[in-house]
């Protein structure tokens, strides 16, 4: 089972917790509608040890992140996620306030 967190407008409330399980991604629960979402990304690494770092380091900083697991070209690496939003604007405050706190920030879409 996995959850997604959505933030709403550049609140730190919860707008939106929705689980869902490897079946159902990909599908949304609306008239089998793609949902676009946009995550906060602060870094993809290679060694967890490293990722494991800037999520304490964020977490320091009362910044709430996780680590998402992916694979490419038969490597793992680790996806350091600092925030889900629905609205592009949203997602992208908190790249710029994450960028102005030293951290390499960038915005990826996330279809559900």
């Amino acid at each position: 089972m996995k959850c997604l967190v959505v933030l709403d407008a550049g609140h730190t409330e919860k707008l939106q917790v929705k689980q869902v399980t490897d079946k159902s991604l990909g599908k949304s629960d609306f008239n089998n509608q793609t949902h676009i979402y946009y995550r906060v990304v602060v870094g993809n690494y290679l060694y967890r040890k490293n990722a494991e770092t800037i999520v304490e380091r964020l977490n320091n900083l009362n910044i709430d992140s996780f680590i998402v697991v992916f694979s490419k070209d038969r490597k793992k690496y680790n996806k350091v996620i600092a925030g889900i939003y629905k609205y592009k604007k949203s997602a992208q405050n908190k790249v710029n306030n994450l960028k102005d706190l030293g951290f390499d920030a960038f915005l990826d879409e996330y279809k559900d």
